[in-house]
């Protein structure tokens, strides 16, 4: 009895990692599982199953198990060619398969009795369905990647074009981008700062500085991203995430081919239009200008084995807008406060009984005369390096 028991118990523990390993998915790559069936509807066992990445080459190979099903994971987006062929059967190809990025495809193959050495080819499988997954997502691939127009080539502000996703404020006509306004986005109601980002399936994810939301690491040149994924509310289970949504990206990569491109994007100051307002009350049209320039190439390094690409982008943008900030005064950059009407300053360092009223005691005591005699010798090396104000006792200085 108990050794049966123990047989049972480790006949489980196979079937669930079997299952396991069969409904695995690796962030970043895309999988795609099927049934392979005779015409009377039969399941055929060790089928011979070639799939092959019609870009780079690259071959995996394997066989269907006895119910018939074959599976591929940790596949690299793209566009694939599926080979199926047992003795008695025609070859089958299932030509125009896309994988896209964290999804799961079900193409399912049903062979002809014949000769081997006929061939039956099916472009763009018509029955290809992701019947594994419940998750609310968009796929947005190269194509849209290179022909929609985005401002500062921010590849993050792609998520716009899904549903439910609203911008700061519920403002989708502003020019704000960068990694740090993206974080600030609402999914169906989210709350903001909690898009978790994935390039390549490795986590893209860090917290901002002395606040309670995430942003991306670092933002990638449009050019490198391949596709772009939106995943809403009801995200995979193999993606910690913040309850609002996930941004996975891919990486673009080498093929059998070489191929580039390069791009210049210009905005000179001579082309730019004033506004409304500023012409009503004839203030001139600010300076501002913002260049953009890159290109990328990839090829293979050996046919169908290994493939490299690179990619560069720079910017360069200026404006004569002014920031009026406070800066140190002469005096008060040799610790002298003296002057400053209405401030007292207190020695951390020196407690006493000689507390405000309501105060604790011990408490720490006034800095005689409001004049520091003891800087601390890093903050003395760098006190040349502010500037000094242009309005004299104002502090302000404008910065360009």
């Amino acid at each position: 009895m108990k050794l049966r028991f123990l047989r049972f118990g480790l006949g489980a523990v196979i079937a669930m990692a079997v299952t396991g390993n069969l409904a695995a998915q690796v962030a970043g790559r895309g999988s795609l599982s099927g049934l392979v069936t005779d015409p009377s509807g039969a399941a055929v066992t060790a089928a011979s199953v070639t799939l092959t990445n019609v870009a780079t080459g690259v071959v995996s190979k394997g066989k269907t198990a006895r119910a018939g099903l074959y599976s591929f994971v940790s596949l690299v987006p793209g566009s694939y060619r599926l080979e199926v062929s047992h003795g008695g059967f025609e070859n089958t190809v299932r030509d125009q398969i896309t994988i896209a990025v964290d999804q799961a495809e079900t193409v399912n193959v049903t062979l002809t009795v014949g000769s081997q050495t006929e061939t039956v080819t099916v472009s763009a499988a018509q029955d290809i369905m992701d019947v594994t997954s419940s998750t609310t997502a968009q796929l947005i691939g190269t194509e849209v990647i290179d022909r929609i127009p985005l401002v500062q080539r921010d590849i993050f502000q792609l998520a716009l074009l899904s549903p439910g996703v609203i911008p700061q404020d519920g403002n989708v006509t502003s020019i704000d981008s960068g990694r740090d306004q993206v974080s600030i986005f609402t999914i169906n109601g989210a709350q903001q700062g909690t898009i978790y980002y994935i390039l390549d399936g490795s986590p893209l994810t860090i917290g901002e500085n002395n606040q309670g939301v995430v942003i991306p690491a670092l933002e990638p040149p449009l050019d490198s991203v391949e596709e772009f994924r939106m995943e809403l509310n009801t995200t995979p289970a193999n993606v910690q995430t913040g309850a609002a949504g996930v941004i996975s990206l891919v990486s673009k990569s080498g093929t059998d081919q070489f191929h580039g491109d390069g791009f210049v994007w210009l905005r000179p100051d001579g082309l730019d239009a004033n506004n409304y307002f500023n012409n009503l009350n004839g203030v001139p049209i600010p300076d501002f200008h913002r260049y953009q320039w890159g290109g990328s190439v990839g090829g293979p390094i050996k046919k169908n084995k290994f493939f490299f690409f690179a990619d560069y982008e720079g910017t360069q943008q200026a404006t004569g807008a002014q920031l009026t900030t406070t800066v140190p005064t002469a005096a008060e950059k040799t610790g002298d406060f003296s002057g400053d009407p209405g401030v007292t300053l207190y020695n951390p360092l020196n407690f006493g009984a000689n507390c405000p009223s309501g105060a604790p005691s011990p408490c720490p005591q006034p800095i005689p005369n409001n004049i520091i005699t003891t800087i601390n010798p890093v903050a003395q090396k760098y006190l040349p390096y502010w500037p000094s104000p242009t309005n004299a006792g104002g502090g302000a200085i404008p910065l360009e």
